[in-house]
């Protein structure tokens, strides 16, 4: 190949290259993060729906809250992995 075939090949796959370098960043800025997830249940084993579930890291002021759902389950999704503090809060229930 001639020195001028190789310039436009180059130019052609530099935005191709470009993209590809983008999306890799991108994904590496994406991994690294886990979830907590549970179901709360009472002392009979039935599920308990509409529980406030609390998630937090004092040291970081991190703070998330969800609400159980009809099935009393949970989930945090994309937290960075750390100590957590776990607190559940319902009506008629003792809090934990």
């Amino acid at each position: 190949m001639k020195n001028s075939a190789w310039r436009a090949l180059i130019k052609s796959a530099f935005p191709l290259l470009i993209a590809l370098f983008v999306t890799a960043s991108v994904s590496l800025g994406q991994s690294g993060t886990t979830g907590v997830s549970g179901t709360v249940r009472d002392k009979n084993g039935a599920a308990v729906p509409g529980v406030t579930v609390k998630i937090s890291n004092p040291q970081t002021g991190f703070e998330r809250t969800v609400t159980t759902n009809e099935e009393g389950t949970y989930n945090f999704n994309t937290i960075l992995p750390a100590t957590y503090k776990i607190e559940f809060e319902a009506k008629g229930f003792k809090k934990v």
